[in-house]
């Protein structure tokens, strides 16, 4: 029932009203281990549609063509944890799910904003989540931030919104 309801508004909405759309990047591939998606792959509309990285060039592709004066946003990962081979949780900065830790995700991600034609906002070193506090800021998946780490998100968006805006 929810995802008719978004849909309705979403179908529903001008979209030559819309000044701003934020994309976040919660970085499932490093948690999965799938390799990320070098941005020399992509052509626009061409690009990888099964990479998460892929299809979001390949969006903003279609959606500049039809949309030039949105501006577009691209929100980095946040620290979270993922789970080595033995199924410990283990910190995304210090670990290798096969292709890197979370550092090579965060430069595909920033490349791949670059080549898209988006702005990136780092919200990995941009919000105060270590994981020396992260039990404050996730739920207990390790990943999913909570309502203080959603307000943190929220504040860097605003700071960015209100430079853009003046």
């Amino acid at each position: 029932a929810r995802y008719e309801e978004v849909l309705n508004e979403y179908e529903a909405l001008d979209m030559n009203t819309v000044d701003f759309i934020f994309i976040c990047y919660d970085g499932q591939e490093y948690i999965n281990g799938i390799r990320p998606e070098p941005v020399e792959a992509f052509d626009g509309i061409t690009g990888d549609p099964t990479t998460i990285l892929g299809s979001l060039a390949s969006s903003i592709y279609v959606m500049n063509a039809g949309y030039p004066d949105i501006q577009y946003v691209y929100m980095s990962p946040i620290f979270c944890y993922t789970k080595d081979d033995s199924g410990k949780k283990v910190a995304c900065d210090k670990y290798d799910t096969g292709f890197g830790s979370i550092s090579v995700y965060l430069d595909a991600a920033r490349n791949t904003s670059t080549y898209a034609g988006m702005s990136y906002l780092d919200l990995f070193t941009g919000i105060d989540l270590y994981e020396s506090n992260a039990n404050s800021y996730l739920e207990s998946d390790g990943i999913t931030p909570n309502k203080k780490a959603r307000q943190m998100m929220a504040e860097r968006i605003a700071t960015l919104l209100s430079g853009r805006l003046q």
